[in-house]
């Protein structure tokens, strides 16, 4: 089986519905509520469990695994949970496994995905075009340095997750957020009054449904991906998406999230 990384690195932005390129991977379905549950396993358990979450199982072993009708990660009930599908992998060991590189100056490169990231967030929750203009903004002061800073694209964003860690972690040595500790994460209060960390903003775009137009665009949980209760409903290290602007139509949960830039190491 995959890591969750390995195979997140088949998903395929370009299309959508689904995420994935199938002109090389087959996508079984036979119609757009089936292909809404084409679901993978990965070889990652979740470090927490479900949370007390209605019509779920409160407390039930967790494994991640990539939705590719949707284009979503979450992490699954492992016993008590519906069936998935497996697609097996081979080869490179060493795919997804960062290669974290302290500058000691406000920075963090990974030498494996050759991207810089800062060691800080932006510390407060805005919409998705003004976490554009918080790069831009960023990039006239040359925050720290550079002036080459951008929104990192989902996959870019993903690759900073470690999936060992969570705030809910049954194991206190892996309780935090779901990143390296080289870096810092906002500590907030979630929608249930929980002690959380934030969702970040990613530069890729989304659409809710296959004749969808790209008025979402994806986020990635470095803390409990919860219900609107604070309840762990998805798992620390989720993909998701959401509406790019306040106020802009149905369905709107996650639009004022943080940011994290990221720039290419020279």
């Amino acid at each position: 089986l995959p890591t969750i990384k390995e195979l997140y690195s088949l998903w395929n932005a370009s299309t959508g519905w689904p995420w994935i390129d199938t002109k090389y991977f087959t996508i079984t379905y036979s119609s757009e509520q089936e292909l809404s549950h084409a679901i993978f396993w990965s070889s990652d358990k979740y470090t927490g469990v479900m949370g007390n979450v209605s019509g779920e199982t409160p407390g039930s072993e967790l494994a991640f695994g990539v939705n590719f009708g949707t284009g979503h990660i979450k992490s699954y009930s492992i016993s008590v949970g519906p069936k998935h599908q497996v697609r097996c992998v081979r080869g490179n060991l060493a795919y997804g496994v960062n290669l974290f590189q302290n500058n000691n100056d406000g920075t963090i490169s990974d030498l494996a995905t050759g991207l810089m990231w800062p060691k800080v967030d932006n510390g407060s929750g805005m919409d998705w075009e003004h976490a554009l203009a918080y790069a831009q903004i960023q990039n006239k002061d040359n925050y720290l340095g550079h002036n080459d800073w951008r929104l990192p694209n989902t996959k870019e964003l993903q690759s900073l997750v470690d999936y060992t860690r969570s705030p809910g972690a049954t194991n206190p040595a892996n309780v935090g957020p779901a990143i390296n500790d080289m870096f810092s994460c906002t500590a907030i209060q979630n929608d249930g009054g929980k002690a959380d960390y934030p969702y970040y903003w990613t530069s890729t775009s989304a659409i809710s449904n296959p004749t969808g137009t790209y008025n979402n665009a994806w986020y990635v949980a470095f803390g409990r991906a919860e219900n609107g209760s604070g309840e762990d409903l998805h798992g620390a290290g989720a993909v998701r998406f959401d509406k790019k602007i306040v106020g802009t139509g149905e369905g709107e949960e996650r639009v004022l999230n943080y940011v994290r830039l990221v720039r290419n190491i020279q």
